[in-house]
């Protein structure tokens, strides 16, 4: 009976861990040329994923670089 215990015991761990769910990812890119700079911000939601996926691709959506005057950096993080 002990061993039957510690096995669901063992499997509600595992269930609890490896669920998929909704994950919002939050980004902020700013923007700035030579007559200043912007910031806007906006929201990407990832349904049933895992929360390592959800990371990864929300670590994905970060970019920067610049272009014609131009420069912009976006950080995301998940909520």
């Amino acid at each position: 009976m002990k061993k039957v215990i510690i096995f669901s015991l063992i499997l509600a761990a595992f269930a609890v861990v490896s669920c998929k769910k909704d994950y919002i990812c939050g980004c902020t890119t700013t923007t700035t040329s030579g007559s200043g700079t912007v910031t806007g911000s906006g929201d990407t939601t990832f349904t049933d994923i895992t929360k390592s996926d959800a990371e990864t691709k929300c670590n994905s959506l970060e970019s920067s670089g610049s272009f014609g005057g131009y420069s912009w950096d976006t950080d995301c993080e998940l909520k």
